[in-house]
């Protein structure tokens, strides 16, 4: 891979690979996590995919990214760690002058957006505020994502983390379309940007077609460095009138990442895990249980399946096998 540095902030990733029948293009913009701004955010880059001023419906902007590079495009908002990514993307076969072509229709959506009066097109924000509520109401329904919510809220009370990146309902309708619009001219300076290219490319036409674009960043290092917070045991319970109960525990960690991965394998990874094989297997205490890592902050988190009366049974369980881990080394022939 090949990262060029453009001197407006901008930095370009360029991955080129024969291999594949496709290339892809991608420009992120990428922000702090914050309370006050998440839910602008999240609504914003869903609004801007529905149009800009040369393509003013998703009608045309379809028929648009066919006839200029022949492919998809798509407009997302993402939570990774401590950052609120909005990512434009598009897809194209690797013929002539396609991926420029993709990329500068990528440039027309973010820098050019659909206005109205001083403001976005109402139609669309009110259209996208009632999506955005729906899949922030939606976590609900799935309760063991749910779960998984409300204990990065309560666990990471004082990080980015805990803030849910969809944002929050109460939020939503506090935002007008003339608000939306000046929340943009007020981030799209300030967002560090990345734009990434992989397939089968020119690179240097690429990057004079990046330097074309003339978007302007703000970069803002992460921090390789995972800032470990100790804190002390805590417990939520929230009562559902549901059949199947859902335990959520989250484990900090000082491990490093690789080491980390080979132990979770080996206590909750998989089926033939410690806890799978002691809590499922042996007990029967619960219909499912694994343990995943989180890769940006060192995290372990575990999801299990209970009837109500085992969670204490269950959590003691949990403890016991952790502590099986404290002494674990690595050991070399």
């Amino acid at each position: 891979m090949e990262i060029a540095e453009l001197g407006n902030g901008v930095r370009v990733f360029m991955y080129k690979e024969d291999k594949f029948n496709s290339c892809g293009v991608a420009v992120l913009l990428r922000r702090r996590l914050t309370r006050d701004e998440v839910t602008a955010n999240a609504l914003l880059v869903n609004v801007m995919g529905l149009g800009c001023r040369k393509y003013r419906s998703p009608a045309e902007l379809n028929r648009a990214a066919s006839h200029l590079f022949g492919g998809c495009f798509g407009c997302v908002n993402m939570k990774k760690g401590n950052w609120q990514l909005s990512e434009f993307y598009a897809e194209t076969v690797n013929e002539g002058v396609n991926v420029k072509n993709a990329l500068k229709f990528l440039g027309d959506i973010i820098l050019k957006p659909l206005t109205e009066g001083e403001g976005f097109k109402t139609e669309y924000v009110e259209r996208e505020k009632q999506a955005l509520k729906s899949i922030i109401y939606s976590v609900k329904d799935n309760k063991k994502d749910y779960a998984k919510r409300k204990l990065e809220e309560k666990m990471f009370i004082d990080e980015g983390y805990g803030i849910y990146g969809d944002g929050y309902i109460e939020d939503v309708d506090k935002i007008t379309s003339e608000g939306l619009y000046r929340h943009y001219t007020d981030i799209i300076g300030t967002s560090a940007v990345d734009i990434i290219a992989v397939g089968n490319f020119d690179k240097n036409e690429f990057l004079t077609a990046a330097e074309g674009l003339n978007l302007k960043g703000q970069r803002t290092e992460t921090n390789n460095k995972k800032e470990f917070k100790k804190k002390d045991t805590s417990y939520i319970t929230e009562k559902m009138d549901i059949t199947q109960g859902k335990l959520c525990m989250g484990i900090r960690t000082e491990t490093d990442y690789y080491a980390l991965l080979t132990a979770n394998e080996i206590f909750g990874g998989g089926a033939n895990s410690r806890l799978f094989m002691k809590v499922r297997e042996e007990e029967s205490l619960c219909y499912y249980i694994s343990s995943n890592v989180v890769r940006c902050n060192g995290t372990v988190i575990v999801q299990s399946g209970i009837s109500s009366e085992n969670v204490r049974r269950i959590n003691d369980i949990i403890s016991e096998e952790l502590k099986n881990f404290e002494n674990v080394t690595e050991k070399r022939n």
